[in-house]
């Protein structure tokens, strides 16, 4: 057969999917979404899965506010925490070991950088009404000049 008497199918033959696009890619098929669904997978975040070390913790005898703290920062950081305190020397212990902890209440810390930043306002020459009104427009804290005065004064003999 000669290439004047060959019978060649035309696009629109070939194509399952109707008449040829035109354009580069025309010959690709139109694509249709899968006919169930597809796209990303319903996966869990990491944040949802708890970890299975905490009910070890727990079956140790690990007090409930141990146990939340490691469920909040992670098992991981917490037995780091853990393993420092233990091998720490200068921790009281009891008899049998057990490592005895002194917190002062999380309020003492706030305490702590509040009059950090009214030194620092002081040391800007800030005067203690200009302080007031910082405390209370970045903090929502209110103190009277006179008690800033006081801890102002306070610090300075540390």
């Amino acid at each position: 057969m000669t290439a004047e008497h060959q019978k060649r199918s035309t696009m629109d033959e070939l194509s399952t999917n109707g008449p040829r696009r035109p354009g580069v890619g025309g010959r690709q098929r139109p694509l249709h979404p899968p006919p169930r669904g597809g796209g990303y997978l319903n996966n869990c975040n990491a944040s949802e899965v708890r970890d299975p070390r905490l009910d070890d913790l727990a079956a140790a005898h690990m007090p409930a506010a141990l146990l939340r703290i490691a469920e909040r920062i992670g098992v991981d950081a917490f037995l780091e925490v853990w393993r420092e305190l233990d091998k720490s020397e200068d921790l009281p212990r009891t008899d049998n070991g057990m490592i005895l902890l002194r917190f002062r209440p999380y309020k003492s810390w706030l305490t702590y950088q509040r009059n950090r930043y009214i030194l620092a306002l002081h040391d800007a020459g800030r005067r203690p009404s200009q302080i007031k009104q910082a405390l209370l427009d970045s903090y929502n804290i209110v103190l009277t000049p006179r008690h800033i005065t006081r801890i102002i004064k306070s610090q300075a003999d540390v």
